[in-house]
């Protein structure tokens, strides 16, 4: 669509006269997609460049990979009630529509939130509708819970078979119980900081 992407900490290839005009000392947990976003304030936001191709390592121990995946969820949801719907209104305000594309993308939650919450919406509106209530929320939730599991086999289909095999998704369970831990965590107020991500 020729819009902008988001920054996610690896392959970046930033113009010196780009990241001059942004603070990069924001102390920000997720401080490449601030990044992003800042650069896109600036008029120069990210494009996804296909030709290159970038190798990293994955976190070396099961405990890293889970500091990097807390820090990555608690940022996110920190960015969408603190930064984003302020530059959105920006990028409207502005028309800046690189800026406006950019903080969209960013208000959806990360999927198992989004997942969570659709299924806690759906069994609230059911609830609703048996007691009498509206049955056009139900609707909703259902059709939107649908839709997202519908793209995200069409997802798995398309690029997503040689890297999750249907064994992988025997974890599921335990994914699923480890990110509920974690959104307690944050819903009780514990946020993660940055913490370097082990990859001896």
């Amino acid at each position: 669509m020729g819009l902008p992407c988001q920054l996610m900490g690896t392959g970046m290839a930033i113009p010196w006269v780009a990241i001059r005009r942004i603070n990069l000392a924001t102390g920000n947990v997720v401080e490449d997609v601030k990044m992003g976003l800042d650069l896109a304030v600036v008029g120069y936001a990210p494009r996804y460049c296909p030709e290159a191709r970038v190798e990293s390592d994955f976190p070396a121990t099961e405990r890293g990979f889970a500091i990097q995946r807390q820090r990555w969820e608690s940022g996110s949801v920190a960015m969408i009630v603190t930064i984003v719907p302020g530059l959105f209104l920006r990028g409207l305000a502005g028309l800046n529509v690189p800026l406006l594309a950019m903080a969209t993308d960013l208000m959806v939650p990360p999927l198992m939130m989004l997942l969570a919450g659709l299924f806690l919406g759906l069994f609230a509106s059911v609830i609703l509708t048996i007691l009498g209530g509206a049955t056009f929320p139900a609707i909703v939730f259902c059709g939107s819970l649908l839709i997202l599991i519908f793209a995200l086999v069409v997802a798995w289909a398309r690029f997503g078979r040689d890297t999750i095999t249907p064994r992988d998704l025997l974890a599921l369970p335990g994914i699923i119980f480890w990110k509920l831990v974690l959104y307690r965590a944050m819903w009780r107020g514990r946020r993660s900081g940055w913490v370097r991500t082990d990859r001896k």
